[in-house]
């Protein structure tokens, strides 16, 4: 959703519905206000590493069609251009493992969300360029830790 004309507020579901399997969520240079709430998106095992969870294999997608000569499959790799530091990286690949929330340039405006310490896969959140006010929730120094030394928060 990156770069398109999205604006207002997130709300929370009417039907309690979230994105248990979300890997990647980049809303980035948008016009969204309020604040952003992470519990309003996520499940708690969202971003989380499982058995399911590869750093070998690739997010793709397969496309069927129907043809006189029987069903073609195409497979399409999933591509992903992240920001982090301010500087944009292309991914032509990305890893089933690979988790990411950018929801930088925005008007999110609030503390930052403590919610965001549950999503234990979690391996880049860019929250910059927002109006967010309040201090750095202590679980992003352990990230930022964990990350440095190579290894995502993993328990």
């Amino acid at each position: 959703m990156r770069h398109n004309g999205f604006h207002g507020v997130i709300g929370k579901p009417k039907n309690n519905q979230r994105f248990p399997k979300l890997r990647l969520l980049d809303m980035s240079y948008n016009n969204f206000t309020g604040q952003f709430l992470a519990e309003y998106i996520f499940t708690e095992y969202a971003m989380r590493p499982n058995v399911t969870v590869s750093q070998t294999t690739y997010i793709d997608a397969d496309i069927s069609y129907e043809s006189g000569n029987g069903d073609i499959t195409l497979s399409y790799a999933s591509t992903i251009t992240i920001t982090s530091k301010g500087v944009d990286r292309y991914y032509s690949k990305i890893q089933e493992a690979f988790a990411v929330i950018d929801i930088s340039s925005n008007k999110f405006e609030g503390k930052i969300d403590e919610w965001i310490g549950n999503l234990k896969g979690l391996i880049s959140l860019n929250i910059s360029n927002n109006l967010l006010t309040g201090g750095i929730p202590s679980f992003l120094g352990n990230f930022f830790f964990d990350f440095v030394k190579g290894n995502p928060k993993a328990s």
